[in-house]
Order: structure tokens, then sequence, then C-alpha cells
């Protein structure tokens, strides 16, 4: 007893124990972000619910702290938002348990507008590239030589020819976020270009004939790659950034690097003195710019087989190249004559010059290919083309510039609702809720799963399923800069960072029409016959008449009548067709009648003969008793 008596204290005092310790902590979870979207200025308020905010720690806005966050309760957070870059970043809320689980449930839009980063004298010039106008300027520890932009649109990277070093610049802030200095023995940073994978960007260092890699994740370089590189003055990685290609503009040649082993491969010759190269969207062609030995030429490069061919050029010392994003053309500028010069692609055309500035020596081409930015190195402005009619918009001053790039425009946002009816019966679908950082929704792809597709410019449609069943309806939406899934890239920043946000599915349930129940007929009674009279016919001697009884009779005003019933009493006696002649003969008994007994008997056919009217339904009228005249 003892024993038992101490095992149960032990048990009592562990239960106490045991209740009194607090709950596991767990990660929060994010169901919701009401609203999904705001400015890239920030400083909006965002309302974030789910579960487990109870003592939560931080909250981000991707890899940027919330401005401020206030716990409502352990399902509610407000916080505002930080500043950003027209993108969808996912928000986190971190607590003792972990971070939450990025999902589809917590993303969140920024929304402006794209701008432009010039490599300018000592700093850098951001502009507005809607209206060509300065936002605002940055300075350098030294003398920047080019630029370009991650996929994401975040940082700008910028080669520090003087410092043998790479700026990062947050594009949110408009601040220097960090300097990385290249390995010892990297000198005079000329170009840099970011591989559209986003794992690495390469620096290429014309003074030691070296490439390095600089692992964006990290902002931390890798070893100087060497090979046969002499003078090497820019660089462009291929679309699927599996091959960069190095110009050298010592050697007359363009090499390529393997960018998974890094490697260096066999020379390519262009022509004399290459300055610049871009590649093609779709990766099959490389276009390099040469101007040496008085020779101005473009040459082409196969990157299927690595073969060239010399295409005719009009200008004086072809400098930088940019193509625009859909494929169809690029522009050369011209540092002797200060002009850019068009090329169709397709038809293997060049067109005249367009004046710019003076001594032109960078171009970047807006996503939508609508408009070209131009740095005149010479008269220190950057001027406005619009490259649709081919002529000088505006130029504005800006130092000395020497390279520019433009923003990636990110993916839109694809949303639709669908109020579903029966097969045979329109669907209507609505994706008002679809919107682009950057721009409006141009057109909505509309695929109804059944191999019916359209194509709209309105976010509102119908379909008609001819079946019942389940269907996936899928919307993808591309916006006014002609983004949507896919990415495009033309060598050294990514114009148009398409992505699966742009595509939205639903599982649709398409049921068979319901039958249409027949309708109950209407029993509404029909008027009923009027004028029922009968007259009474003899024949033979006054001892023994045969008497038959005529009867006529007014038709029902209604106009469903079928028929006419005639009873003896309660008894059928017979049923005349509406469209008979409204007459009806009987013959009665023979009997010997006087006048008194003739006055009784009719009284008595008046009491005993009714008529009613029938109708389509089989309702009947009122009886109307014979009168006999």
């Amino acid at each position: 007893m003892k024993f038992l008596h101490f095992l149960f204290i032990f048990l009592l005092i562990t239960v106490k124990i045991s209740s009194g310790l607090p709950p596991p902590s767990v990660a929060p979870i994010i169901t919701g972000i009401s609203p999904s979207h705001g400015s890239t200025a920030g400083g909006d308020t965002v309302t974030i619910t789910g579960s487990g905010f109870t003592g939560i720690t931080s909250v981000q806005f991707d890899t940027s702290a919330a401005t401020s966050y206030i716990i409502n309760s352990d399902n509610s957070i407000t916080a505002i938002s930080p500043p950003g870059t027209p993108g969808t970043v996912d928000i986190t809320a971190t607590a003792s348990g972990g971070t939450s689980t990025a999902s589809s449930l917590d993303r969140y839009t920024y929304q402006g507008e794209l701008f432009g980063f010039i490599a300018v004298g000592t700093g850098a010039t951001i502009f507005q590239t809607s209206t060509g106008t300065i936002e605002n300027t940055l300075t350098f520890s030294g003398t920047p030589s080019s630029v370009a932009i991650t996929r994401d649109g975040k940082s700008a990277y910028f080669t520090l020819a003087t410092d043998d070093a790479v700026a990062v610049v947050d594009i949110a802030t408009e601040t220097l976020l960090t300097t990385i200095t290249l390995p010892s023995g990297s000198l005079h940073p000329a170009s840099i270009a970011i591989s559209p994978t986003e794992d690495k960007a390469y620096v290429v260092n014309s003074d030691s004939n070296t490439v390095v890699s600089i692992d964006l994740s990290t902002n931390t370089p890798g070893t100087a790659i060497s090979g046969s590189f002499s003078g090497p003055i820019d660089i462009a990685f291929t679309p699927d950034g599996s091959i960069a290609y190095v110009v050298n503009s010592g050697s007359s040649t363009v090499v390529p690097i393997d960018t998974a082993n890094e490697t260096v491969g066999a020379p390519i010759v262009v022509g004399t003195g290459p300055n610049r190269i871009a590649i093609a969207p779709d990766g099959l062609t490389a276009y390099v710019t040469s101007s040496g030995g008085g020779v101005s030429e473009v040459t082409s490069i196969n990157l299927l087989d690595n073969s060239t061919a010399s295409i005719t050029h009009i200008g004086n010392r072809p400098l930088a190249i940019a193509i625009t994003p859909d494929g169809s053309a690029f522009y050369v500028t011209n540092a002797n004559g200060g002009t850019i010069t068009p090329y169709t692609i397709g038809t293997q055309t060049v067109e005249g010059p367009i004046p710019v500035g003076v001594q032109p020596n960078g171009i970047a081409i807006t996503p939508n290919g609508l408009r070209g930015y131009v740095t005149n190195q010479g008269s220190s402005s950057f001027s406005t083309v619009d490259l649709t009619t081919s002529t000088l918009v505006t130029t504005l001053g800006d130092g000395t510039p020497s390279s520019i790039a433009i923003m990636p425009d990110q993916a839109p946002i694809a949303s639709f609702t669908a109020t579903i009816a029966d097969a045979g019966s329109p669907t209507s679908f609505n994706a008002t809720d679809s919107f682009s950082p950057v721009g409006e929704i141009a057109s909505y792809d509309w695929d109804f799963g059944d191999g019916d597709s359209s194509t709209t410019t309105s976010p509102t449609t119908i379909h008609t399923y001819a079946t019942a069943g389940t269907f996936t309806a899928t919307l993808t939406v591309t916006n006014t800069n002609n983004t949507s899934t896919t990415q495009t890239f033309t060598g050294h920043t990514v114009s148009n960072n398409g992505g699966p946000l742009a595509t939205a599915s639903q599982f649709l349930t398409i049921s068979s029409p319901t039958p249409t129940p027949t309708p109950t007929p209407s029993l509404s009674t029909p008027t009923a016959p009027k004028r029922f009279t009968g007259k009474i016919e003899h024949r033979g001697a006054k001892s023994h008449h045969k008497f038959k009884l005529k009867t006529k009779w007014k038709a029902s005003s209604s106009t469903d009548v079928v028929s006419y019933k005639i009873y003896a009493g309660k008894h059928l006696v017979r049923t005349i067709s509406s469209d008979k002649a409204r007459v009806f003969k009987r013959h009665l008994h023979p009997m010997p009648f006087y006048k008194i007994h003739l006055h009784d008997y009719k009284k008595f056919l008046h009491r005993r003969y009714t008529i009613r009217a029938v109708s389509s339904t089989g309702a009947k009228s009122s009886s109307v008793r014979l009168q006999i005249q």
C-alpha cells in the first residue's frame, strides 16, 4: 500500500509539472495580405493575417525590414511597407519558432516605374524612363566604366575602372550598398554582364586580360579566369546563361566561356578593333561592333557553329550596340558622327542614322522597345530617341557618361474569378483583379480547357462549354511593356523578367443542364356554354306519339374548349367535339301525351338534361340545364 501511495504522489507531481510547461515553439503562418500591392516609395499600411504572431521579432518584405509593425493579436499584424522596386515579393514573419514559409498567400507587389542608370564621372545618374528626366545622382570612390542590373531589378552593379572594384547600388533606396574589391591583379574593370540565371556576374579586366565572376548571393568575387584574352573590353551572356562571350580589342576576337566550369573556348575572329557585343533574344546570333584600322563594321556570329559574316554599316566608328527586346532590330552608336544607326534584323537592312549628341558611347532600350536612351560622352549628355519614328525626343546634360542600363520589367500578376453555368449556357470570367508592377495589363489570353481559347483587351469575357465535365481554365496576362511569362535577355541586363505569376489556372466543374420541368397544365375552369335549348318533335297518331328531343347551344367563350358533354342526370349520354355542329338529338320514350302531360314532361326534361364545356386540360365548366321551347 505504501508503494502505491508513493506512486500516486509521483504521478500527480509529474502531471502538474507537465501541465506547467510552455507550449512548443512554432513558426508563424501567413494566410493573407491586404492590400496585396502598394507603392515602390513604401509607407503603405499592410494588414497581415495568419497565426502564431504573438512574440514575433521581425517582419520582412523580401530582404527589407518593415518600416514598423504592430502585433494586433496572435492572428493579425499591421505593418508599414519599406521602399521597394517594381515586382512581387514575399512577406515573412519571424518568431522564436522560426520564420514563416513563403507561399502564394504572402505575396506583395510593389508598383511604380522603371529607372535607368548611367555610369558618369565619379558616380551614377538615375533617370525616369517614362519621362527621361533625372531622378537622382550618386557618388562613388572611383570612375565607373559600365553598369548592369540584376534580373529582379533590385541592385545595380557598376565597374569602377580606377579602383579595380565593383560598386553595388540598392535601387529601392538609391544608395550605395557595398563595394566589392576584385582579386589582386584585376586591373581596369571595363565591363560587366549579369547572367539571366541570376547566379553570377562576370567582369572583364582590360589591363590584366582576365575575367572575374561575382557570386551575387554574397557579393564575393571568384578566382580570376585567364585564357586567350587580349584587351578584353566587353562581355555578354547567352539567354540561357550557359556561355559568356568576351570581346578582345587587342586580338580582334570573341572568346566563349563555359559558365558551368569556367573553361575558355577557341577564339572567334571578328572585325578589327572590336568594341561591344549584344546577343539576340533567341540566342542564335551575336552582333559585334568594330572600328579598328579605319574600318567601321558590324560582325554577326552564328552561335550554333561560330561562323561569322560582315554586315554593311552606315556610320563612323561604331561603338555601343543594343537589340530590341522582340529581336526585330538593333541600334549602333557612331562615336564619330553623333548618330545611331538602326538595323532591321529580319530583312537584314540598314537605315539612315538618327542624330543624337556628340560621341555617343552607350545605348539602352526600354522593355517595350519604344524608346532608346543614348549616352553622349563628347557633349556630356544623354538623349531620348523615339524608336517608332526614329526621331530625337530630348537631350539632357549629364557629366561625362560612359555606360547605361535600364531596370528589367517584372511579370504582371494574373488573377480571375469564374461564374459557372451549366453546359450550353455561358460561363462568365472576370480578371479585373489582375495587375502589373509597371504599366497596365494590355491583353488577356484565355484557354478554357476544352480546346477553345480567346484573347481579349477587356478583363471580362464569357465562354459556353458544350458538354459537362471538369476543365482547367487558364489566364495569361501581358502588360503594356510586353512582359508576360517569358524572359527577354540580350547579353548584359534582362529586359523583360516574365514569369509564372503572369498565369493563373482554375478547375471548373461544368454540370449538365437541369431538365426543364414539364409545366403543370392549367386547370382553369372554362366558361359554360349559353342558351342550351331543346325542342320536342313528334310523329304518329295522337294515340301513340313518337317523340324526339333536338337541342342546340351557344359555344363557350373560352378558347381552349375541345368538347361538350351532355348528361342525363349523372349519366353521360353524349360527347360532342367543339368543331362539330352544336346539335344533340335523342329519341324519347313513346307515350300518349296530352297537353297537361306534355307540360309536365318539359319540366322533367329541364331537370334531367345538362351540358358542360370541357377544356384541353380536362377542366369542366359549370352545368347548364336544358330549356325546352
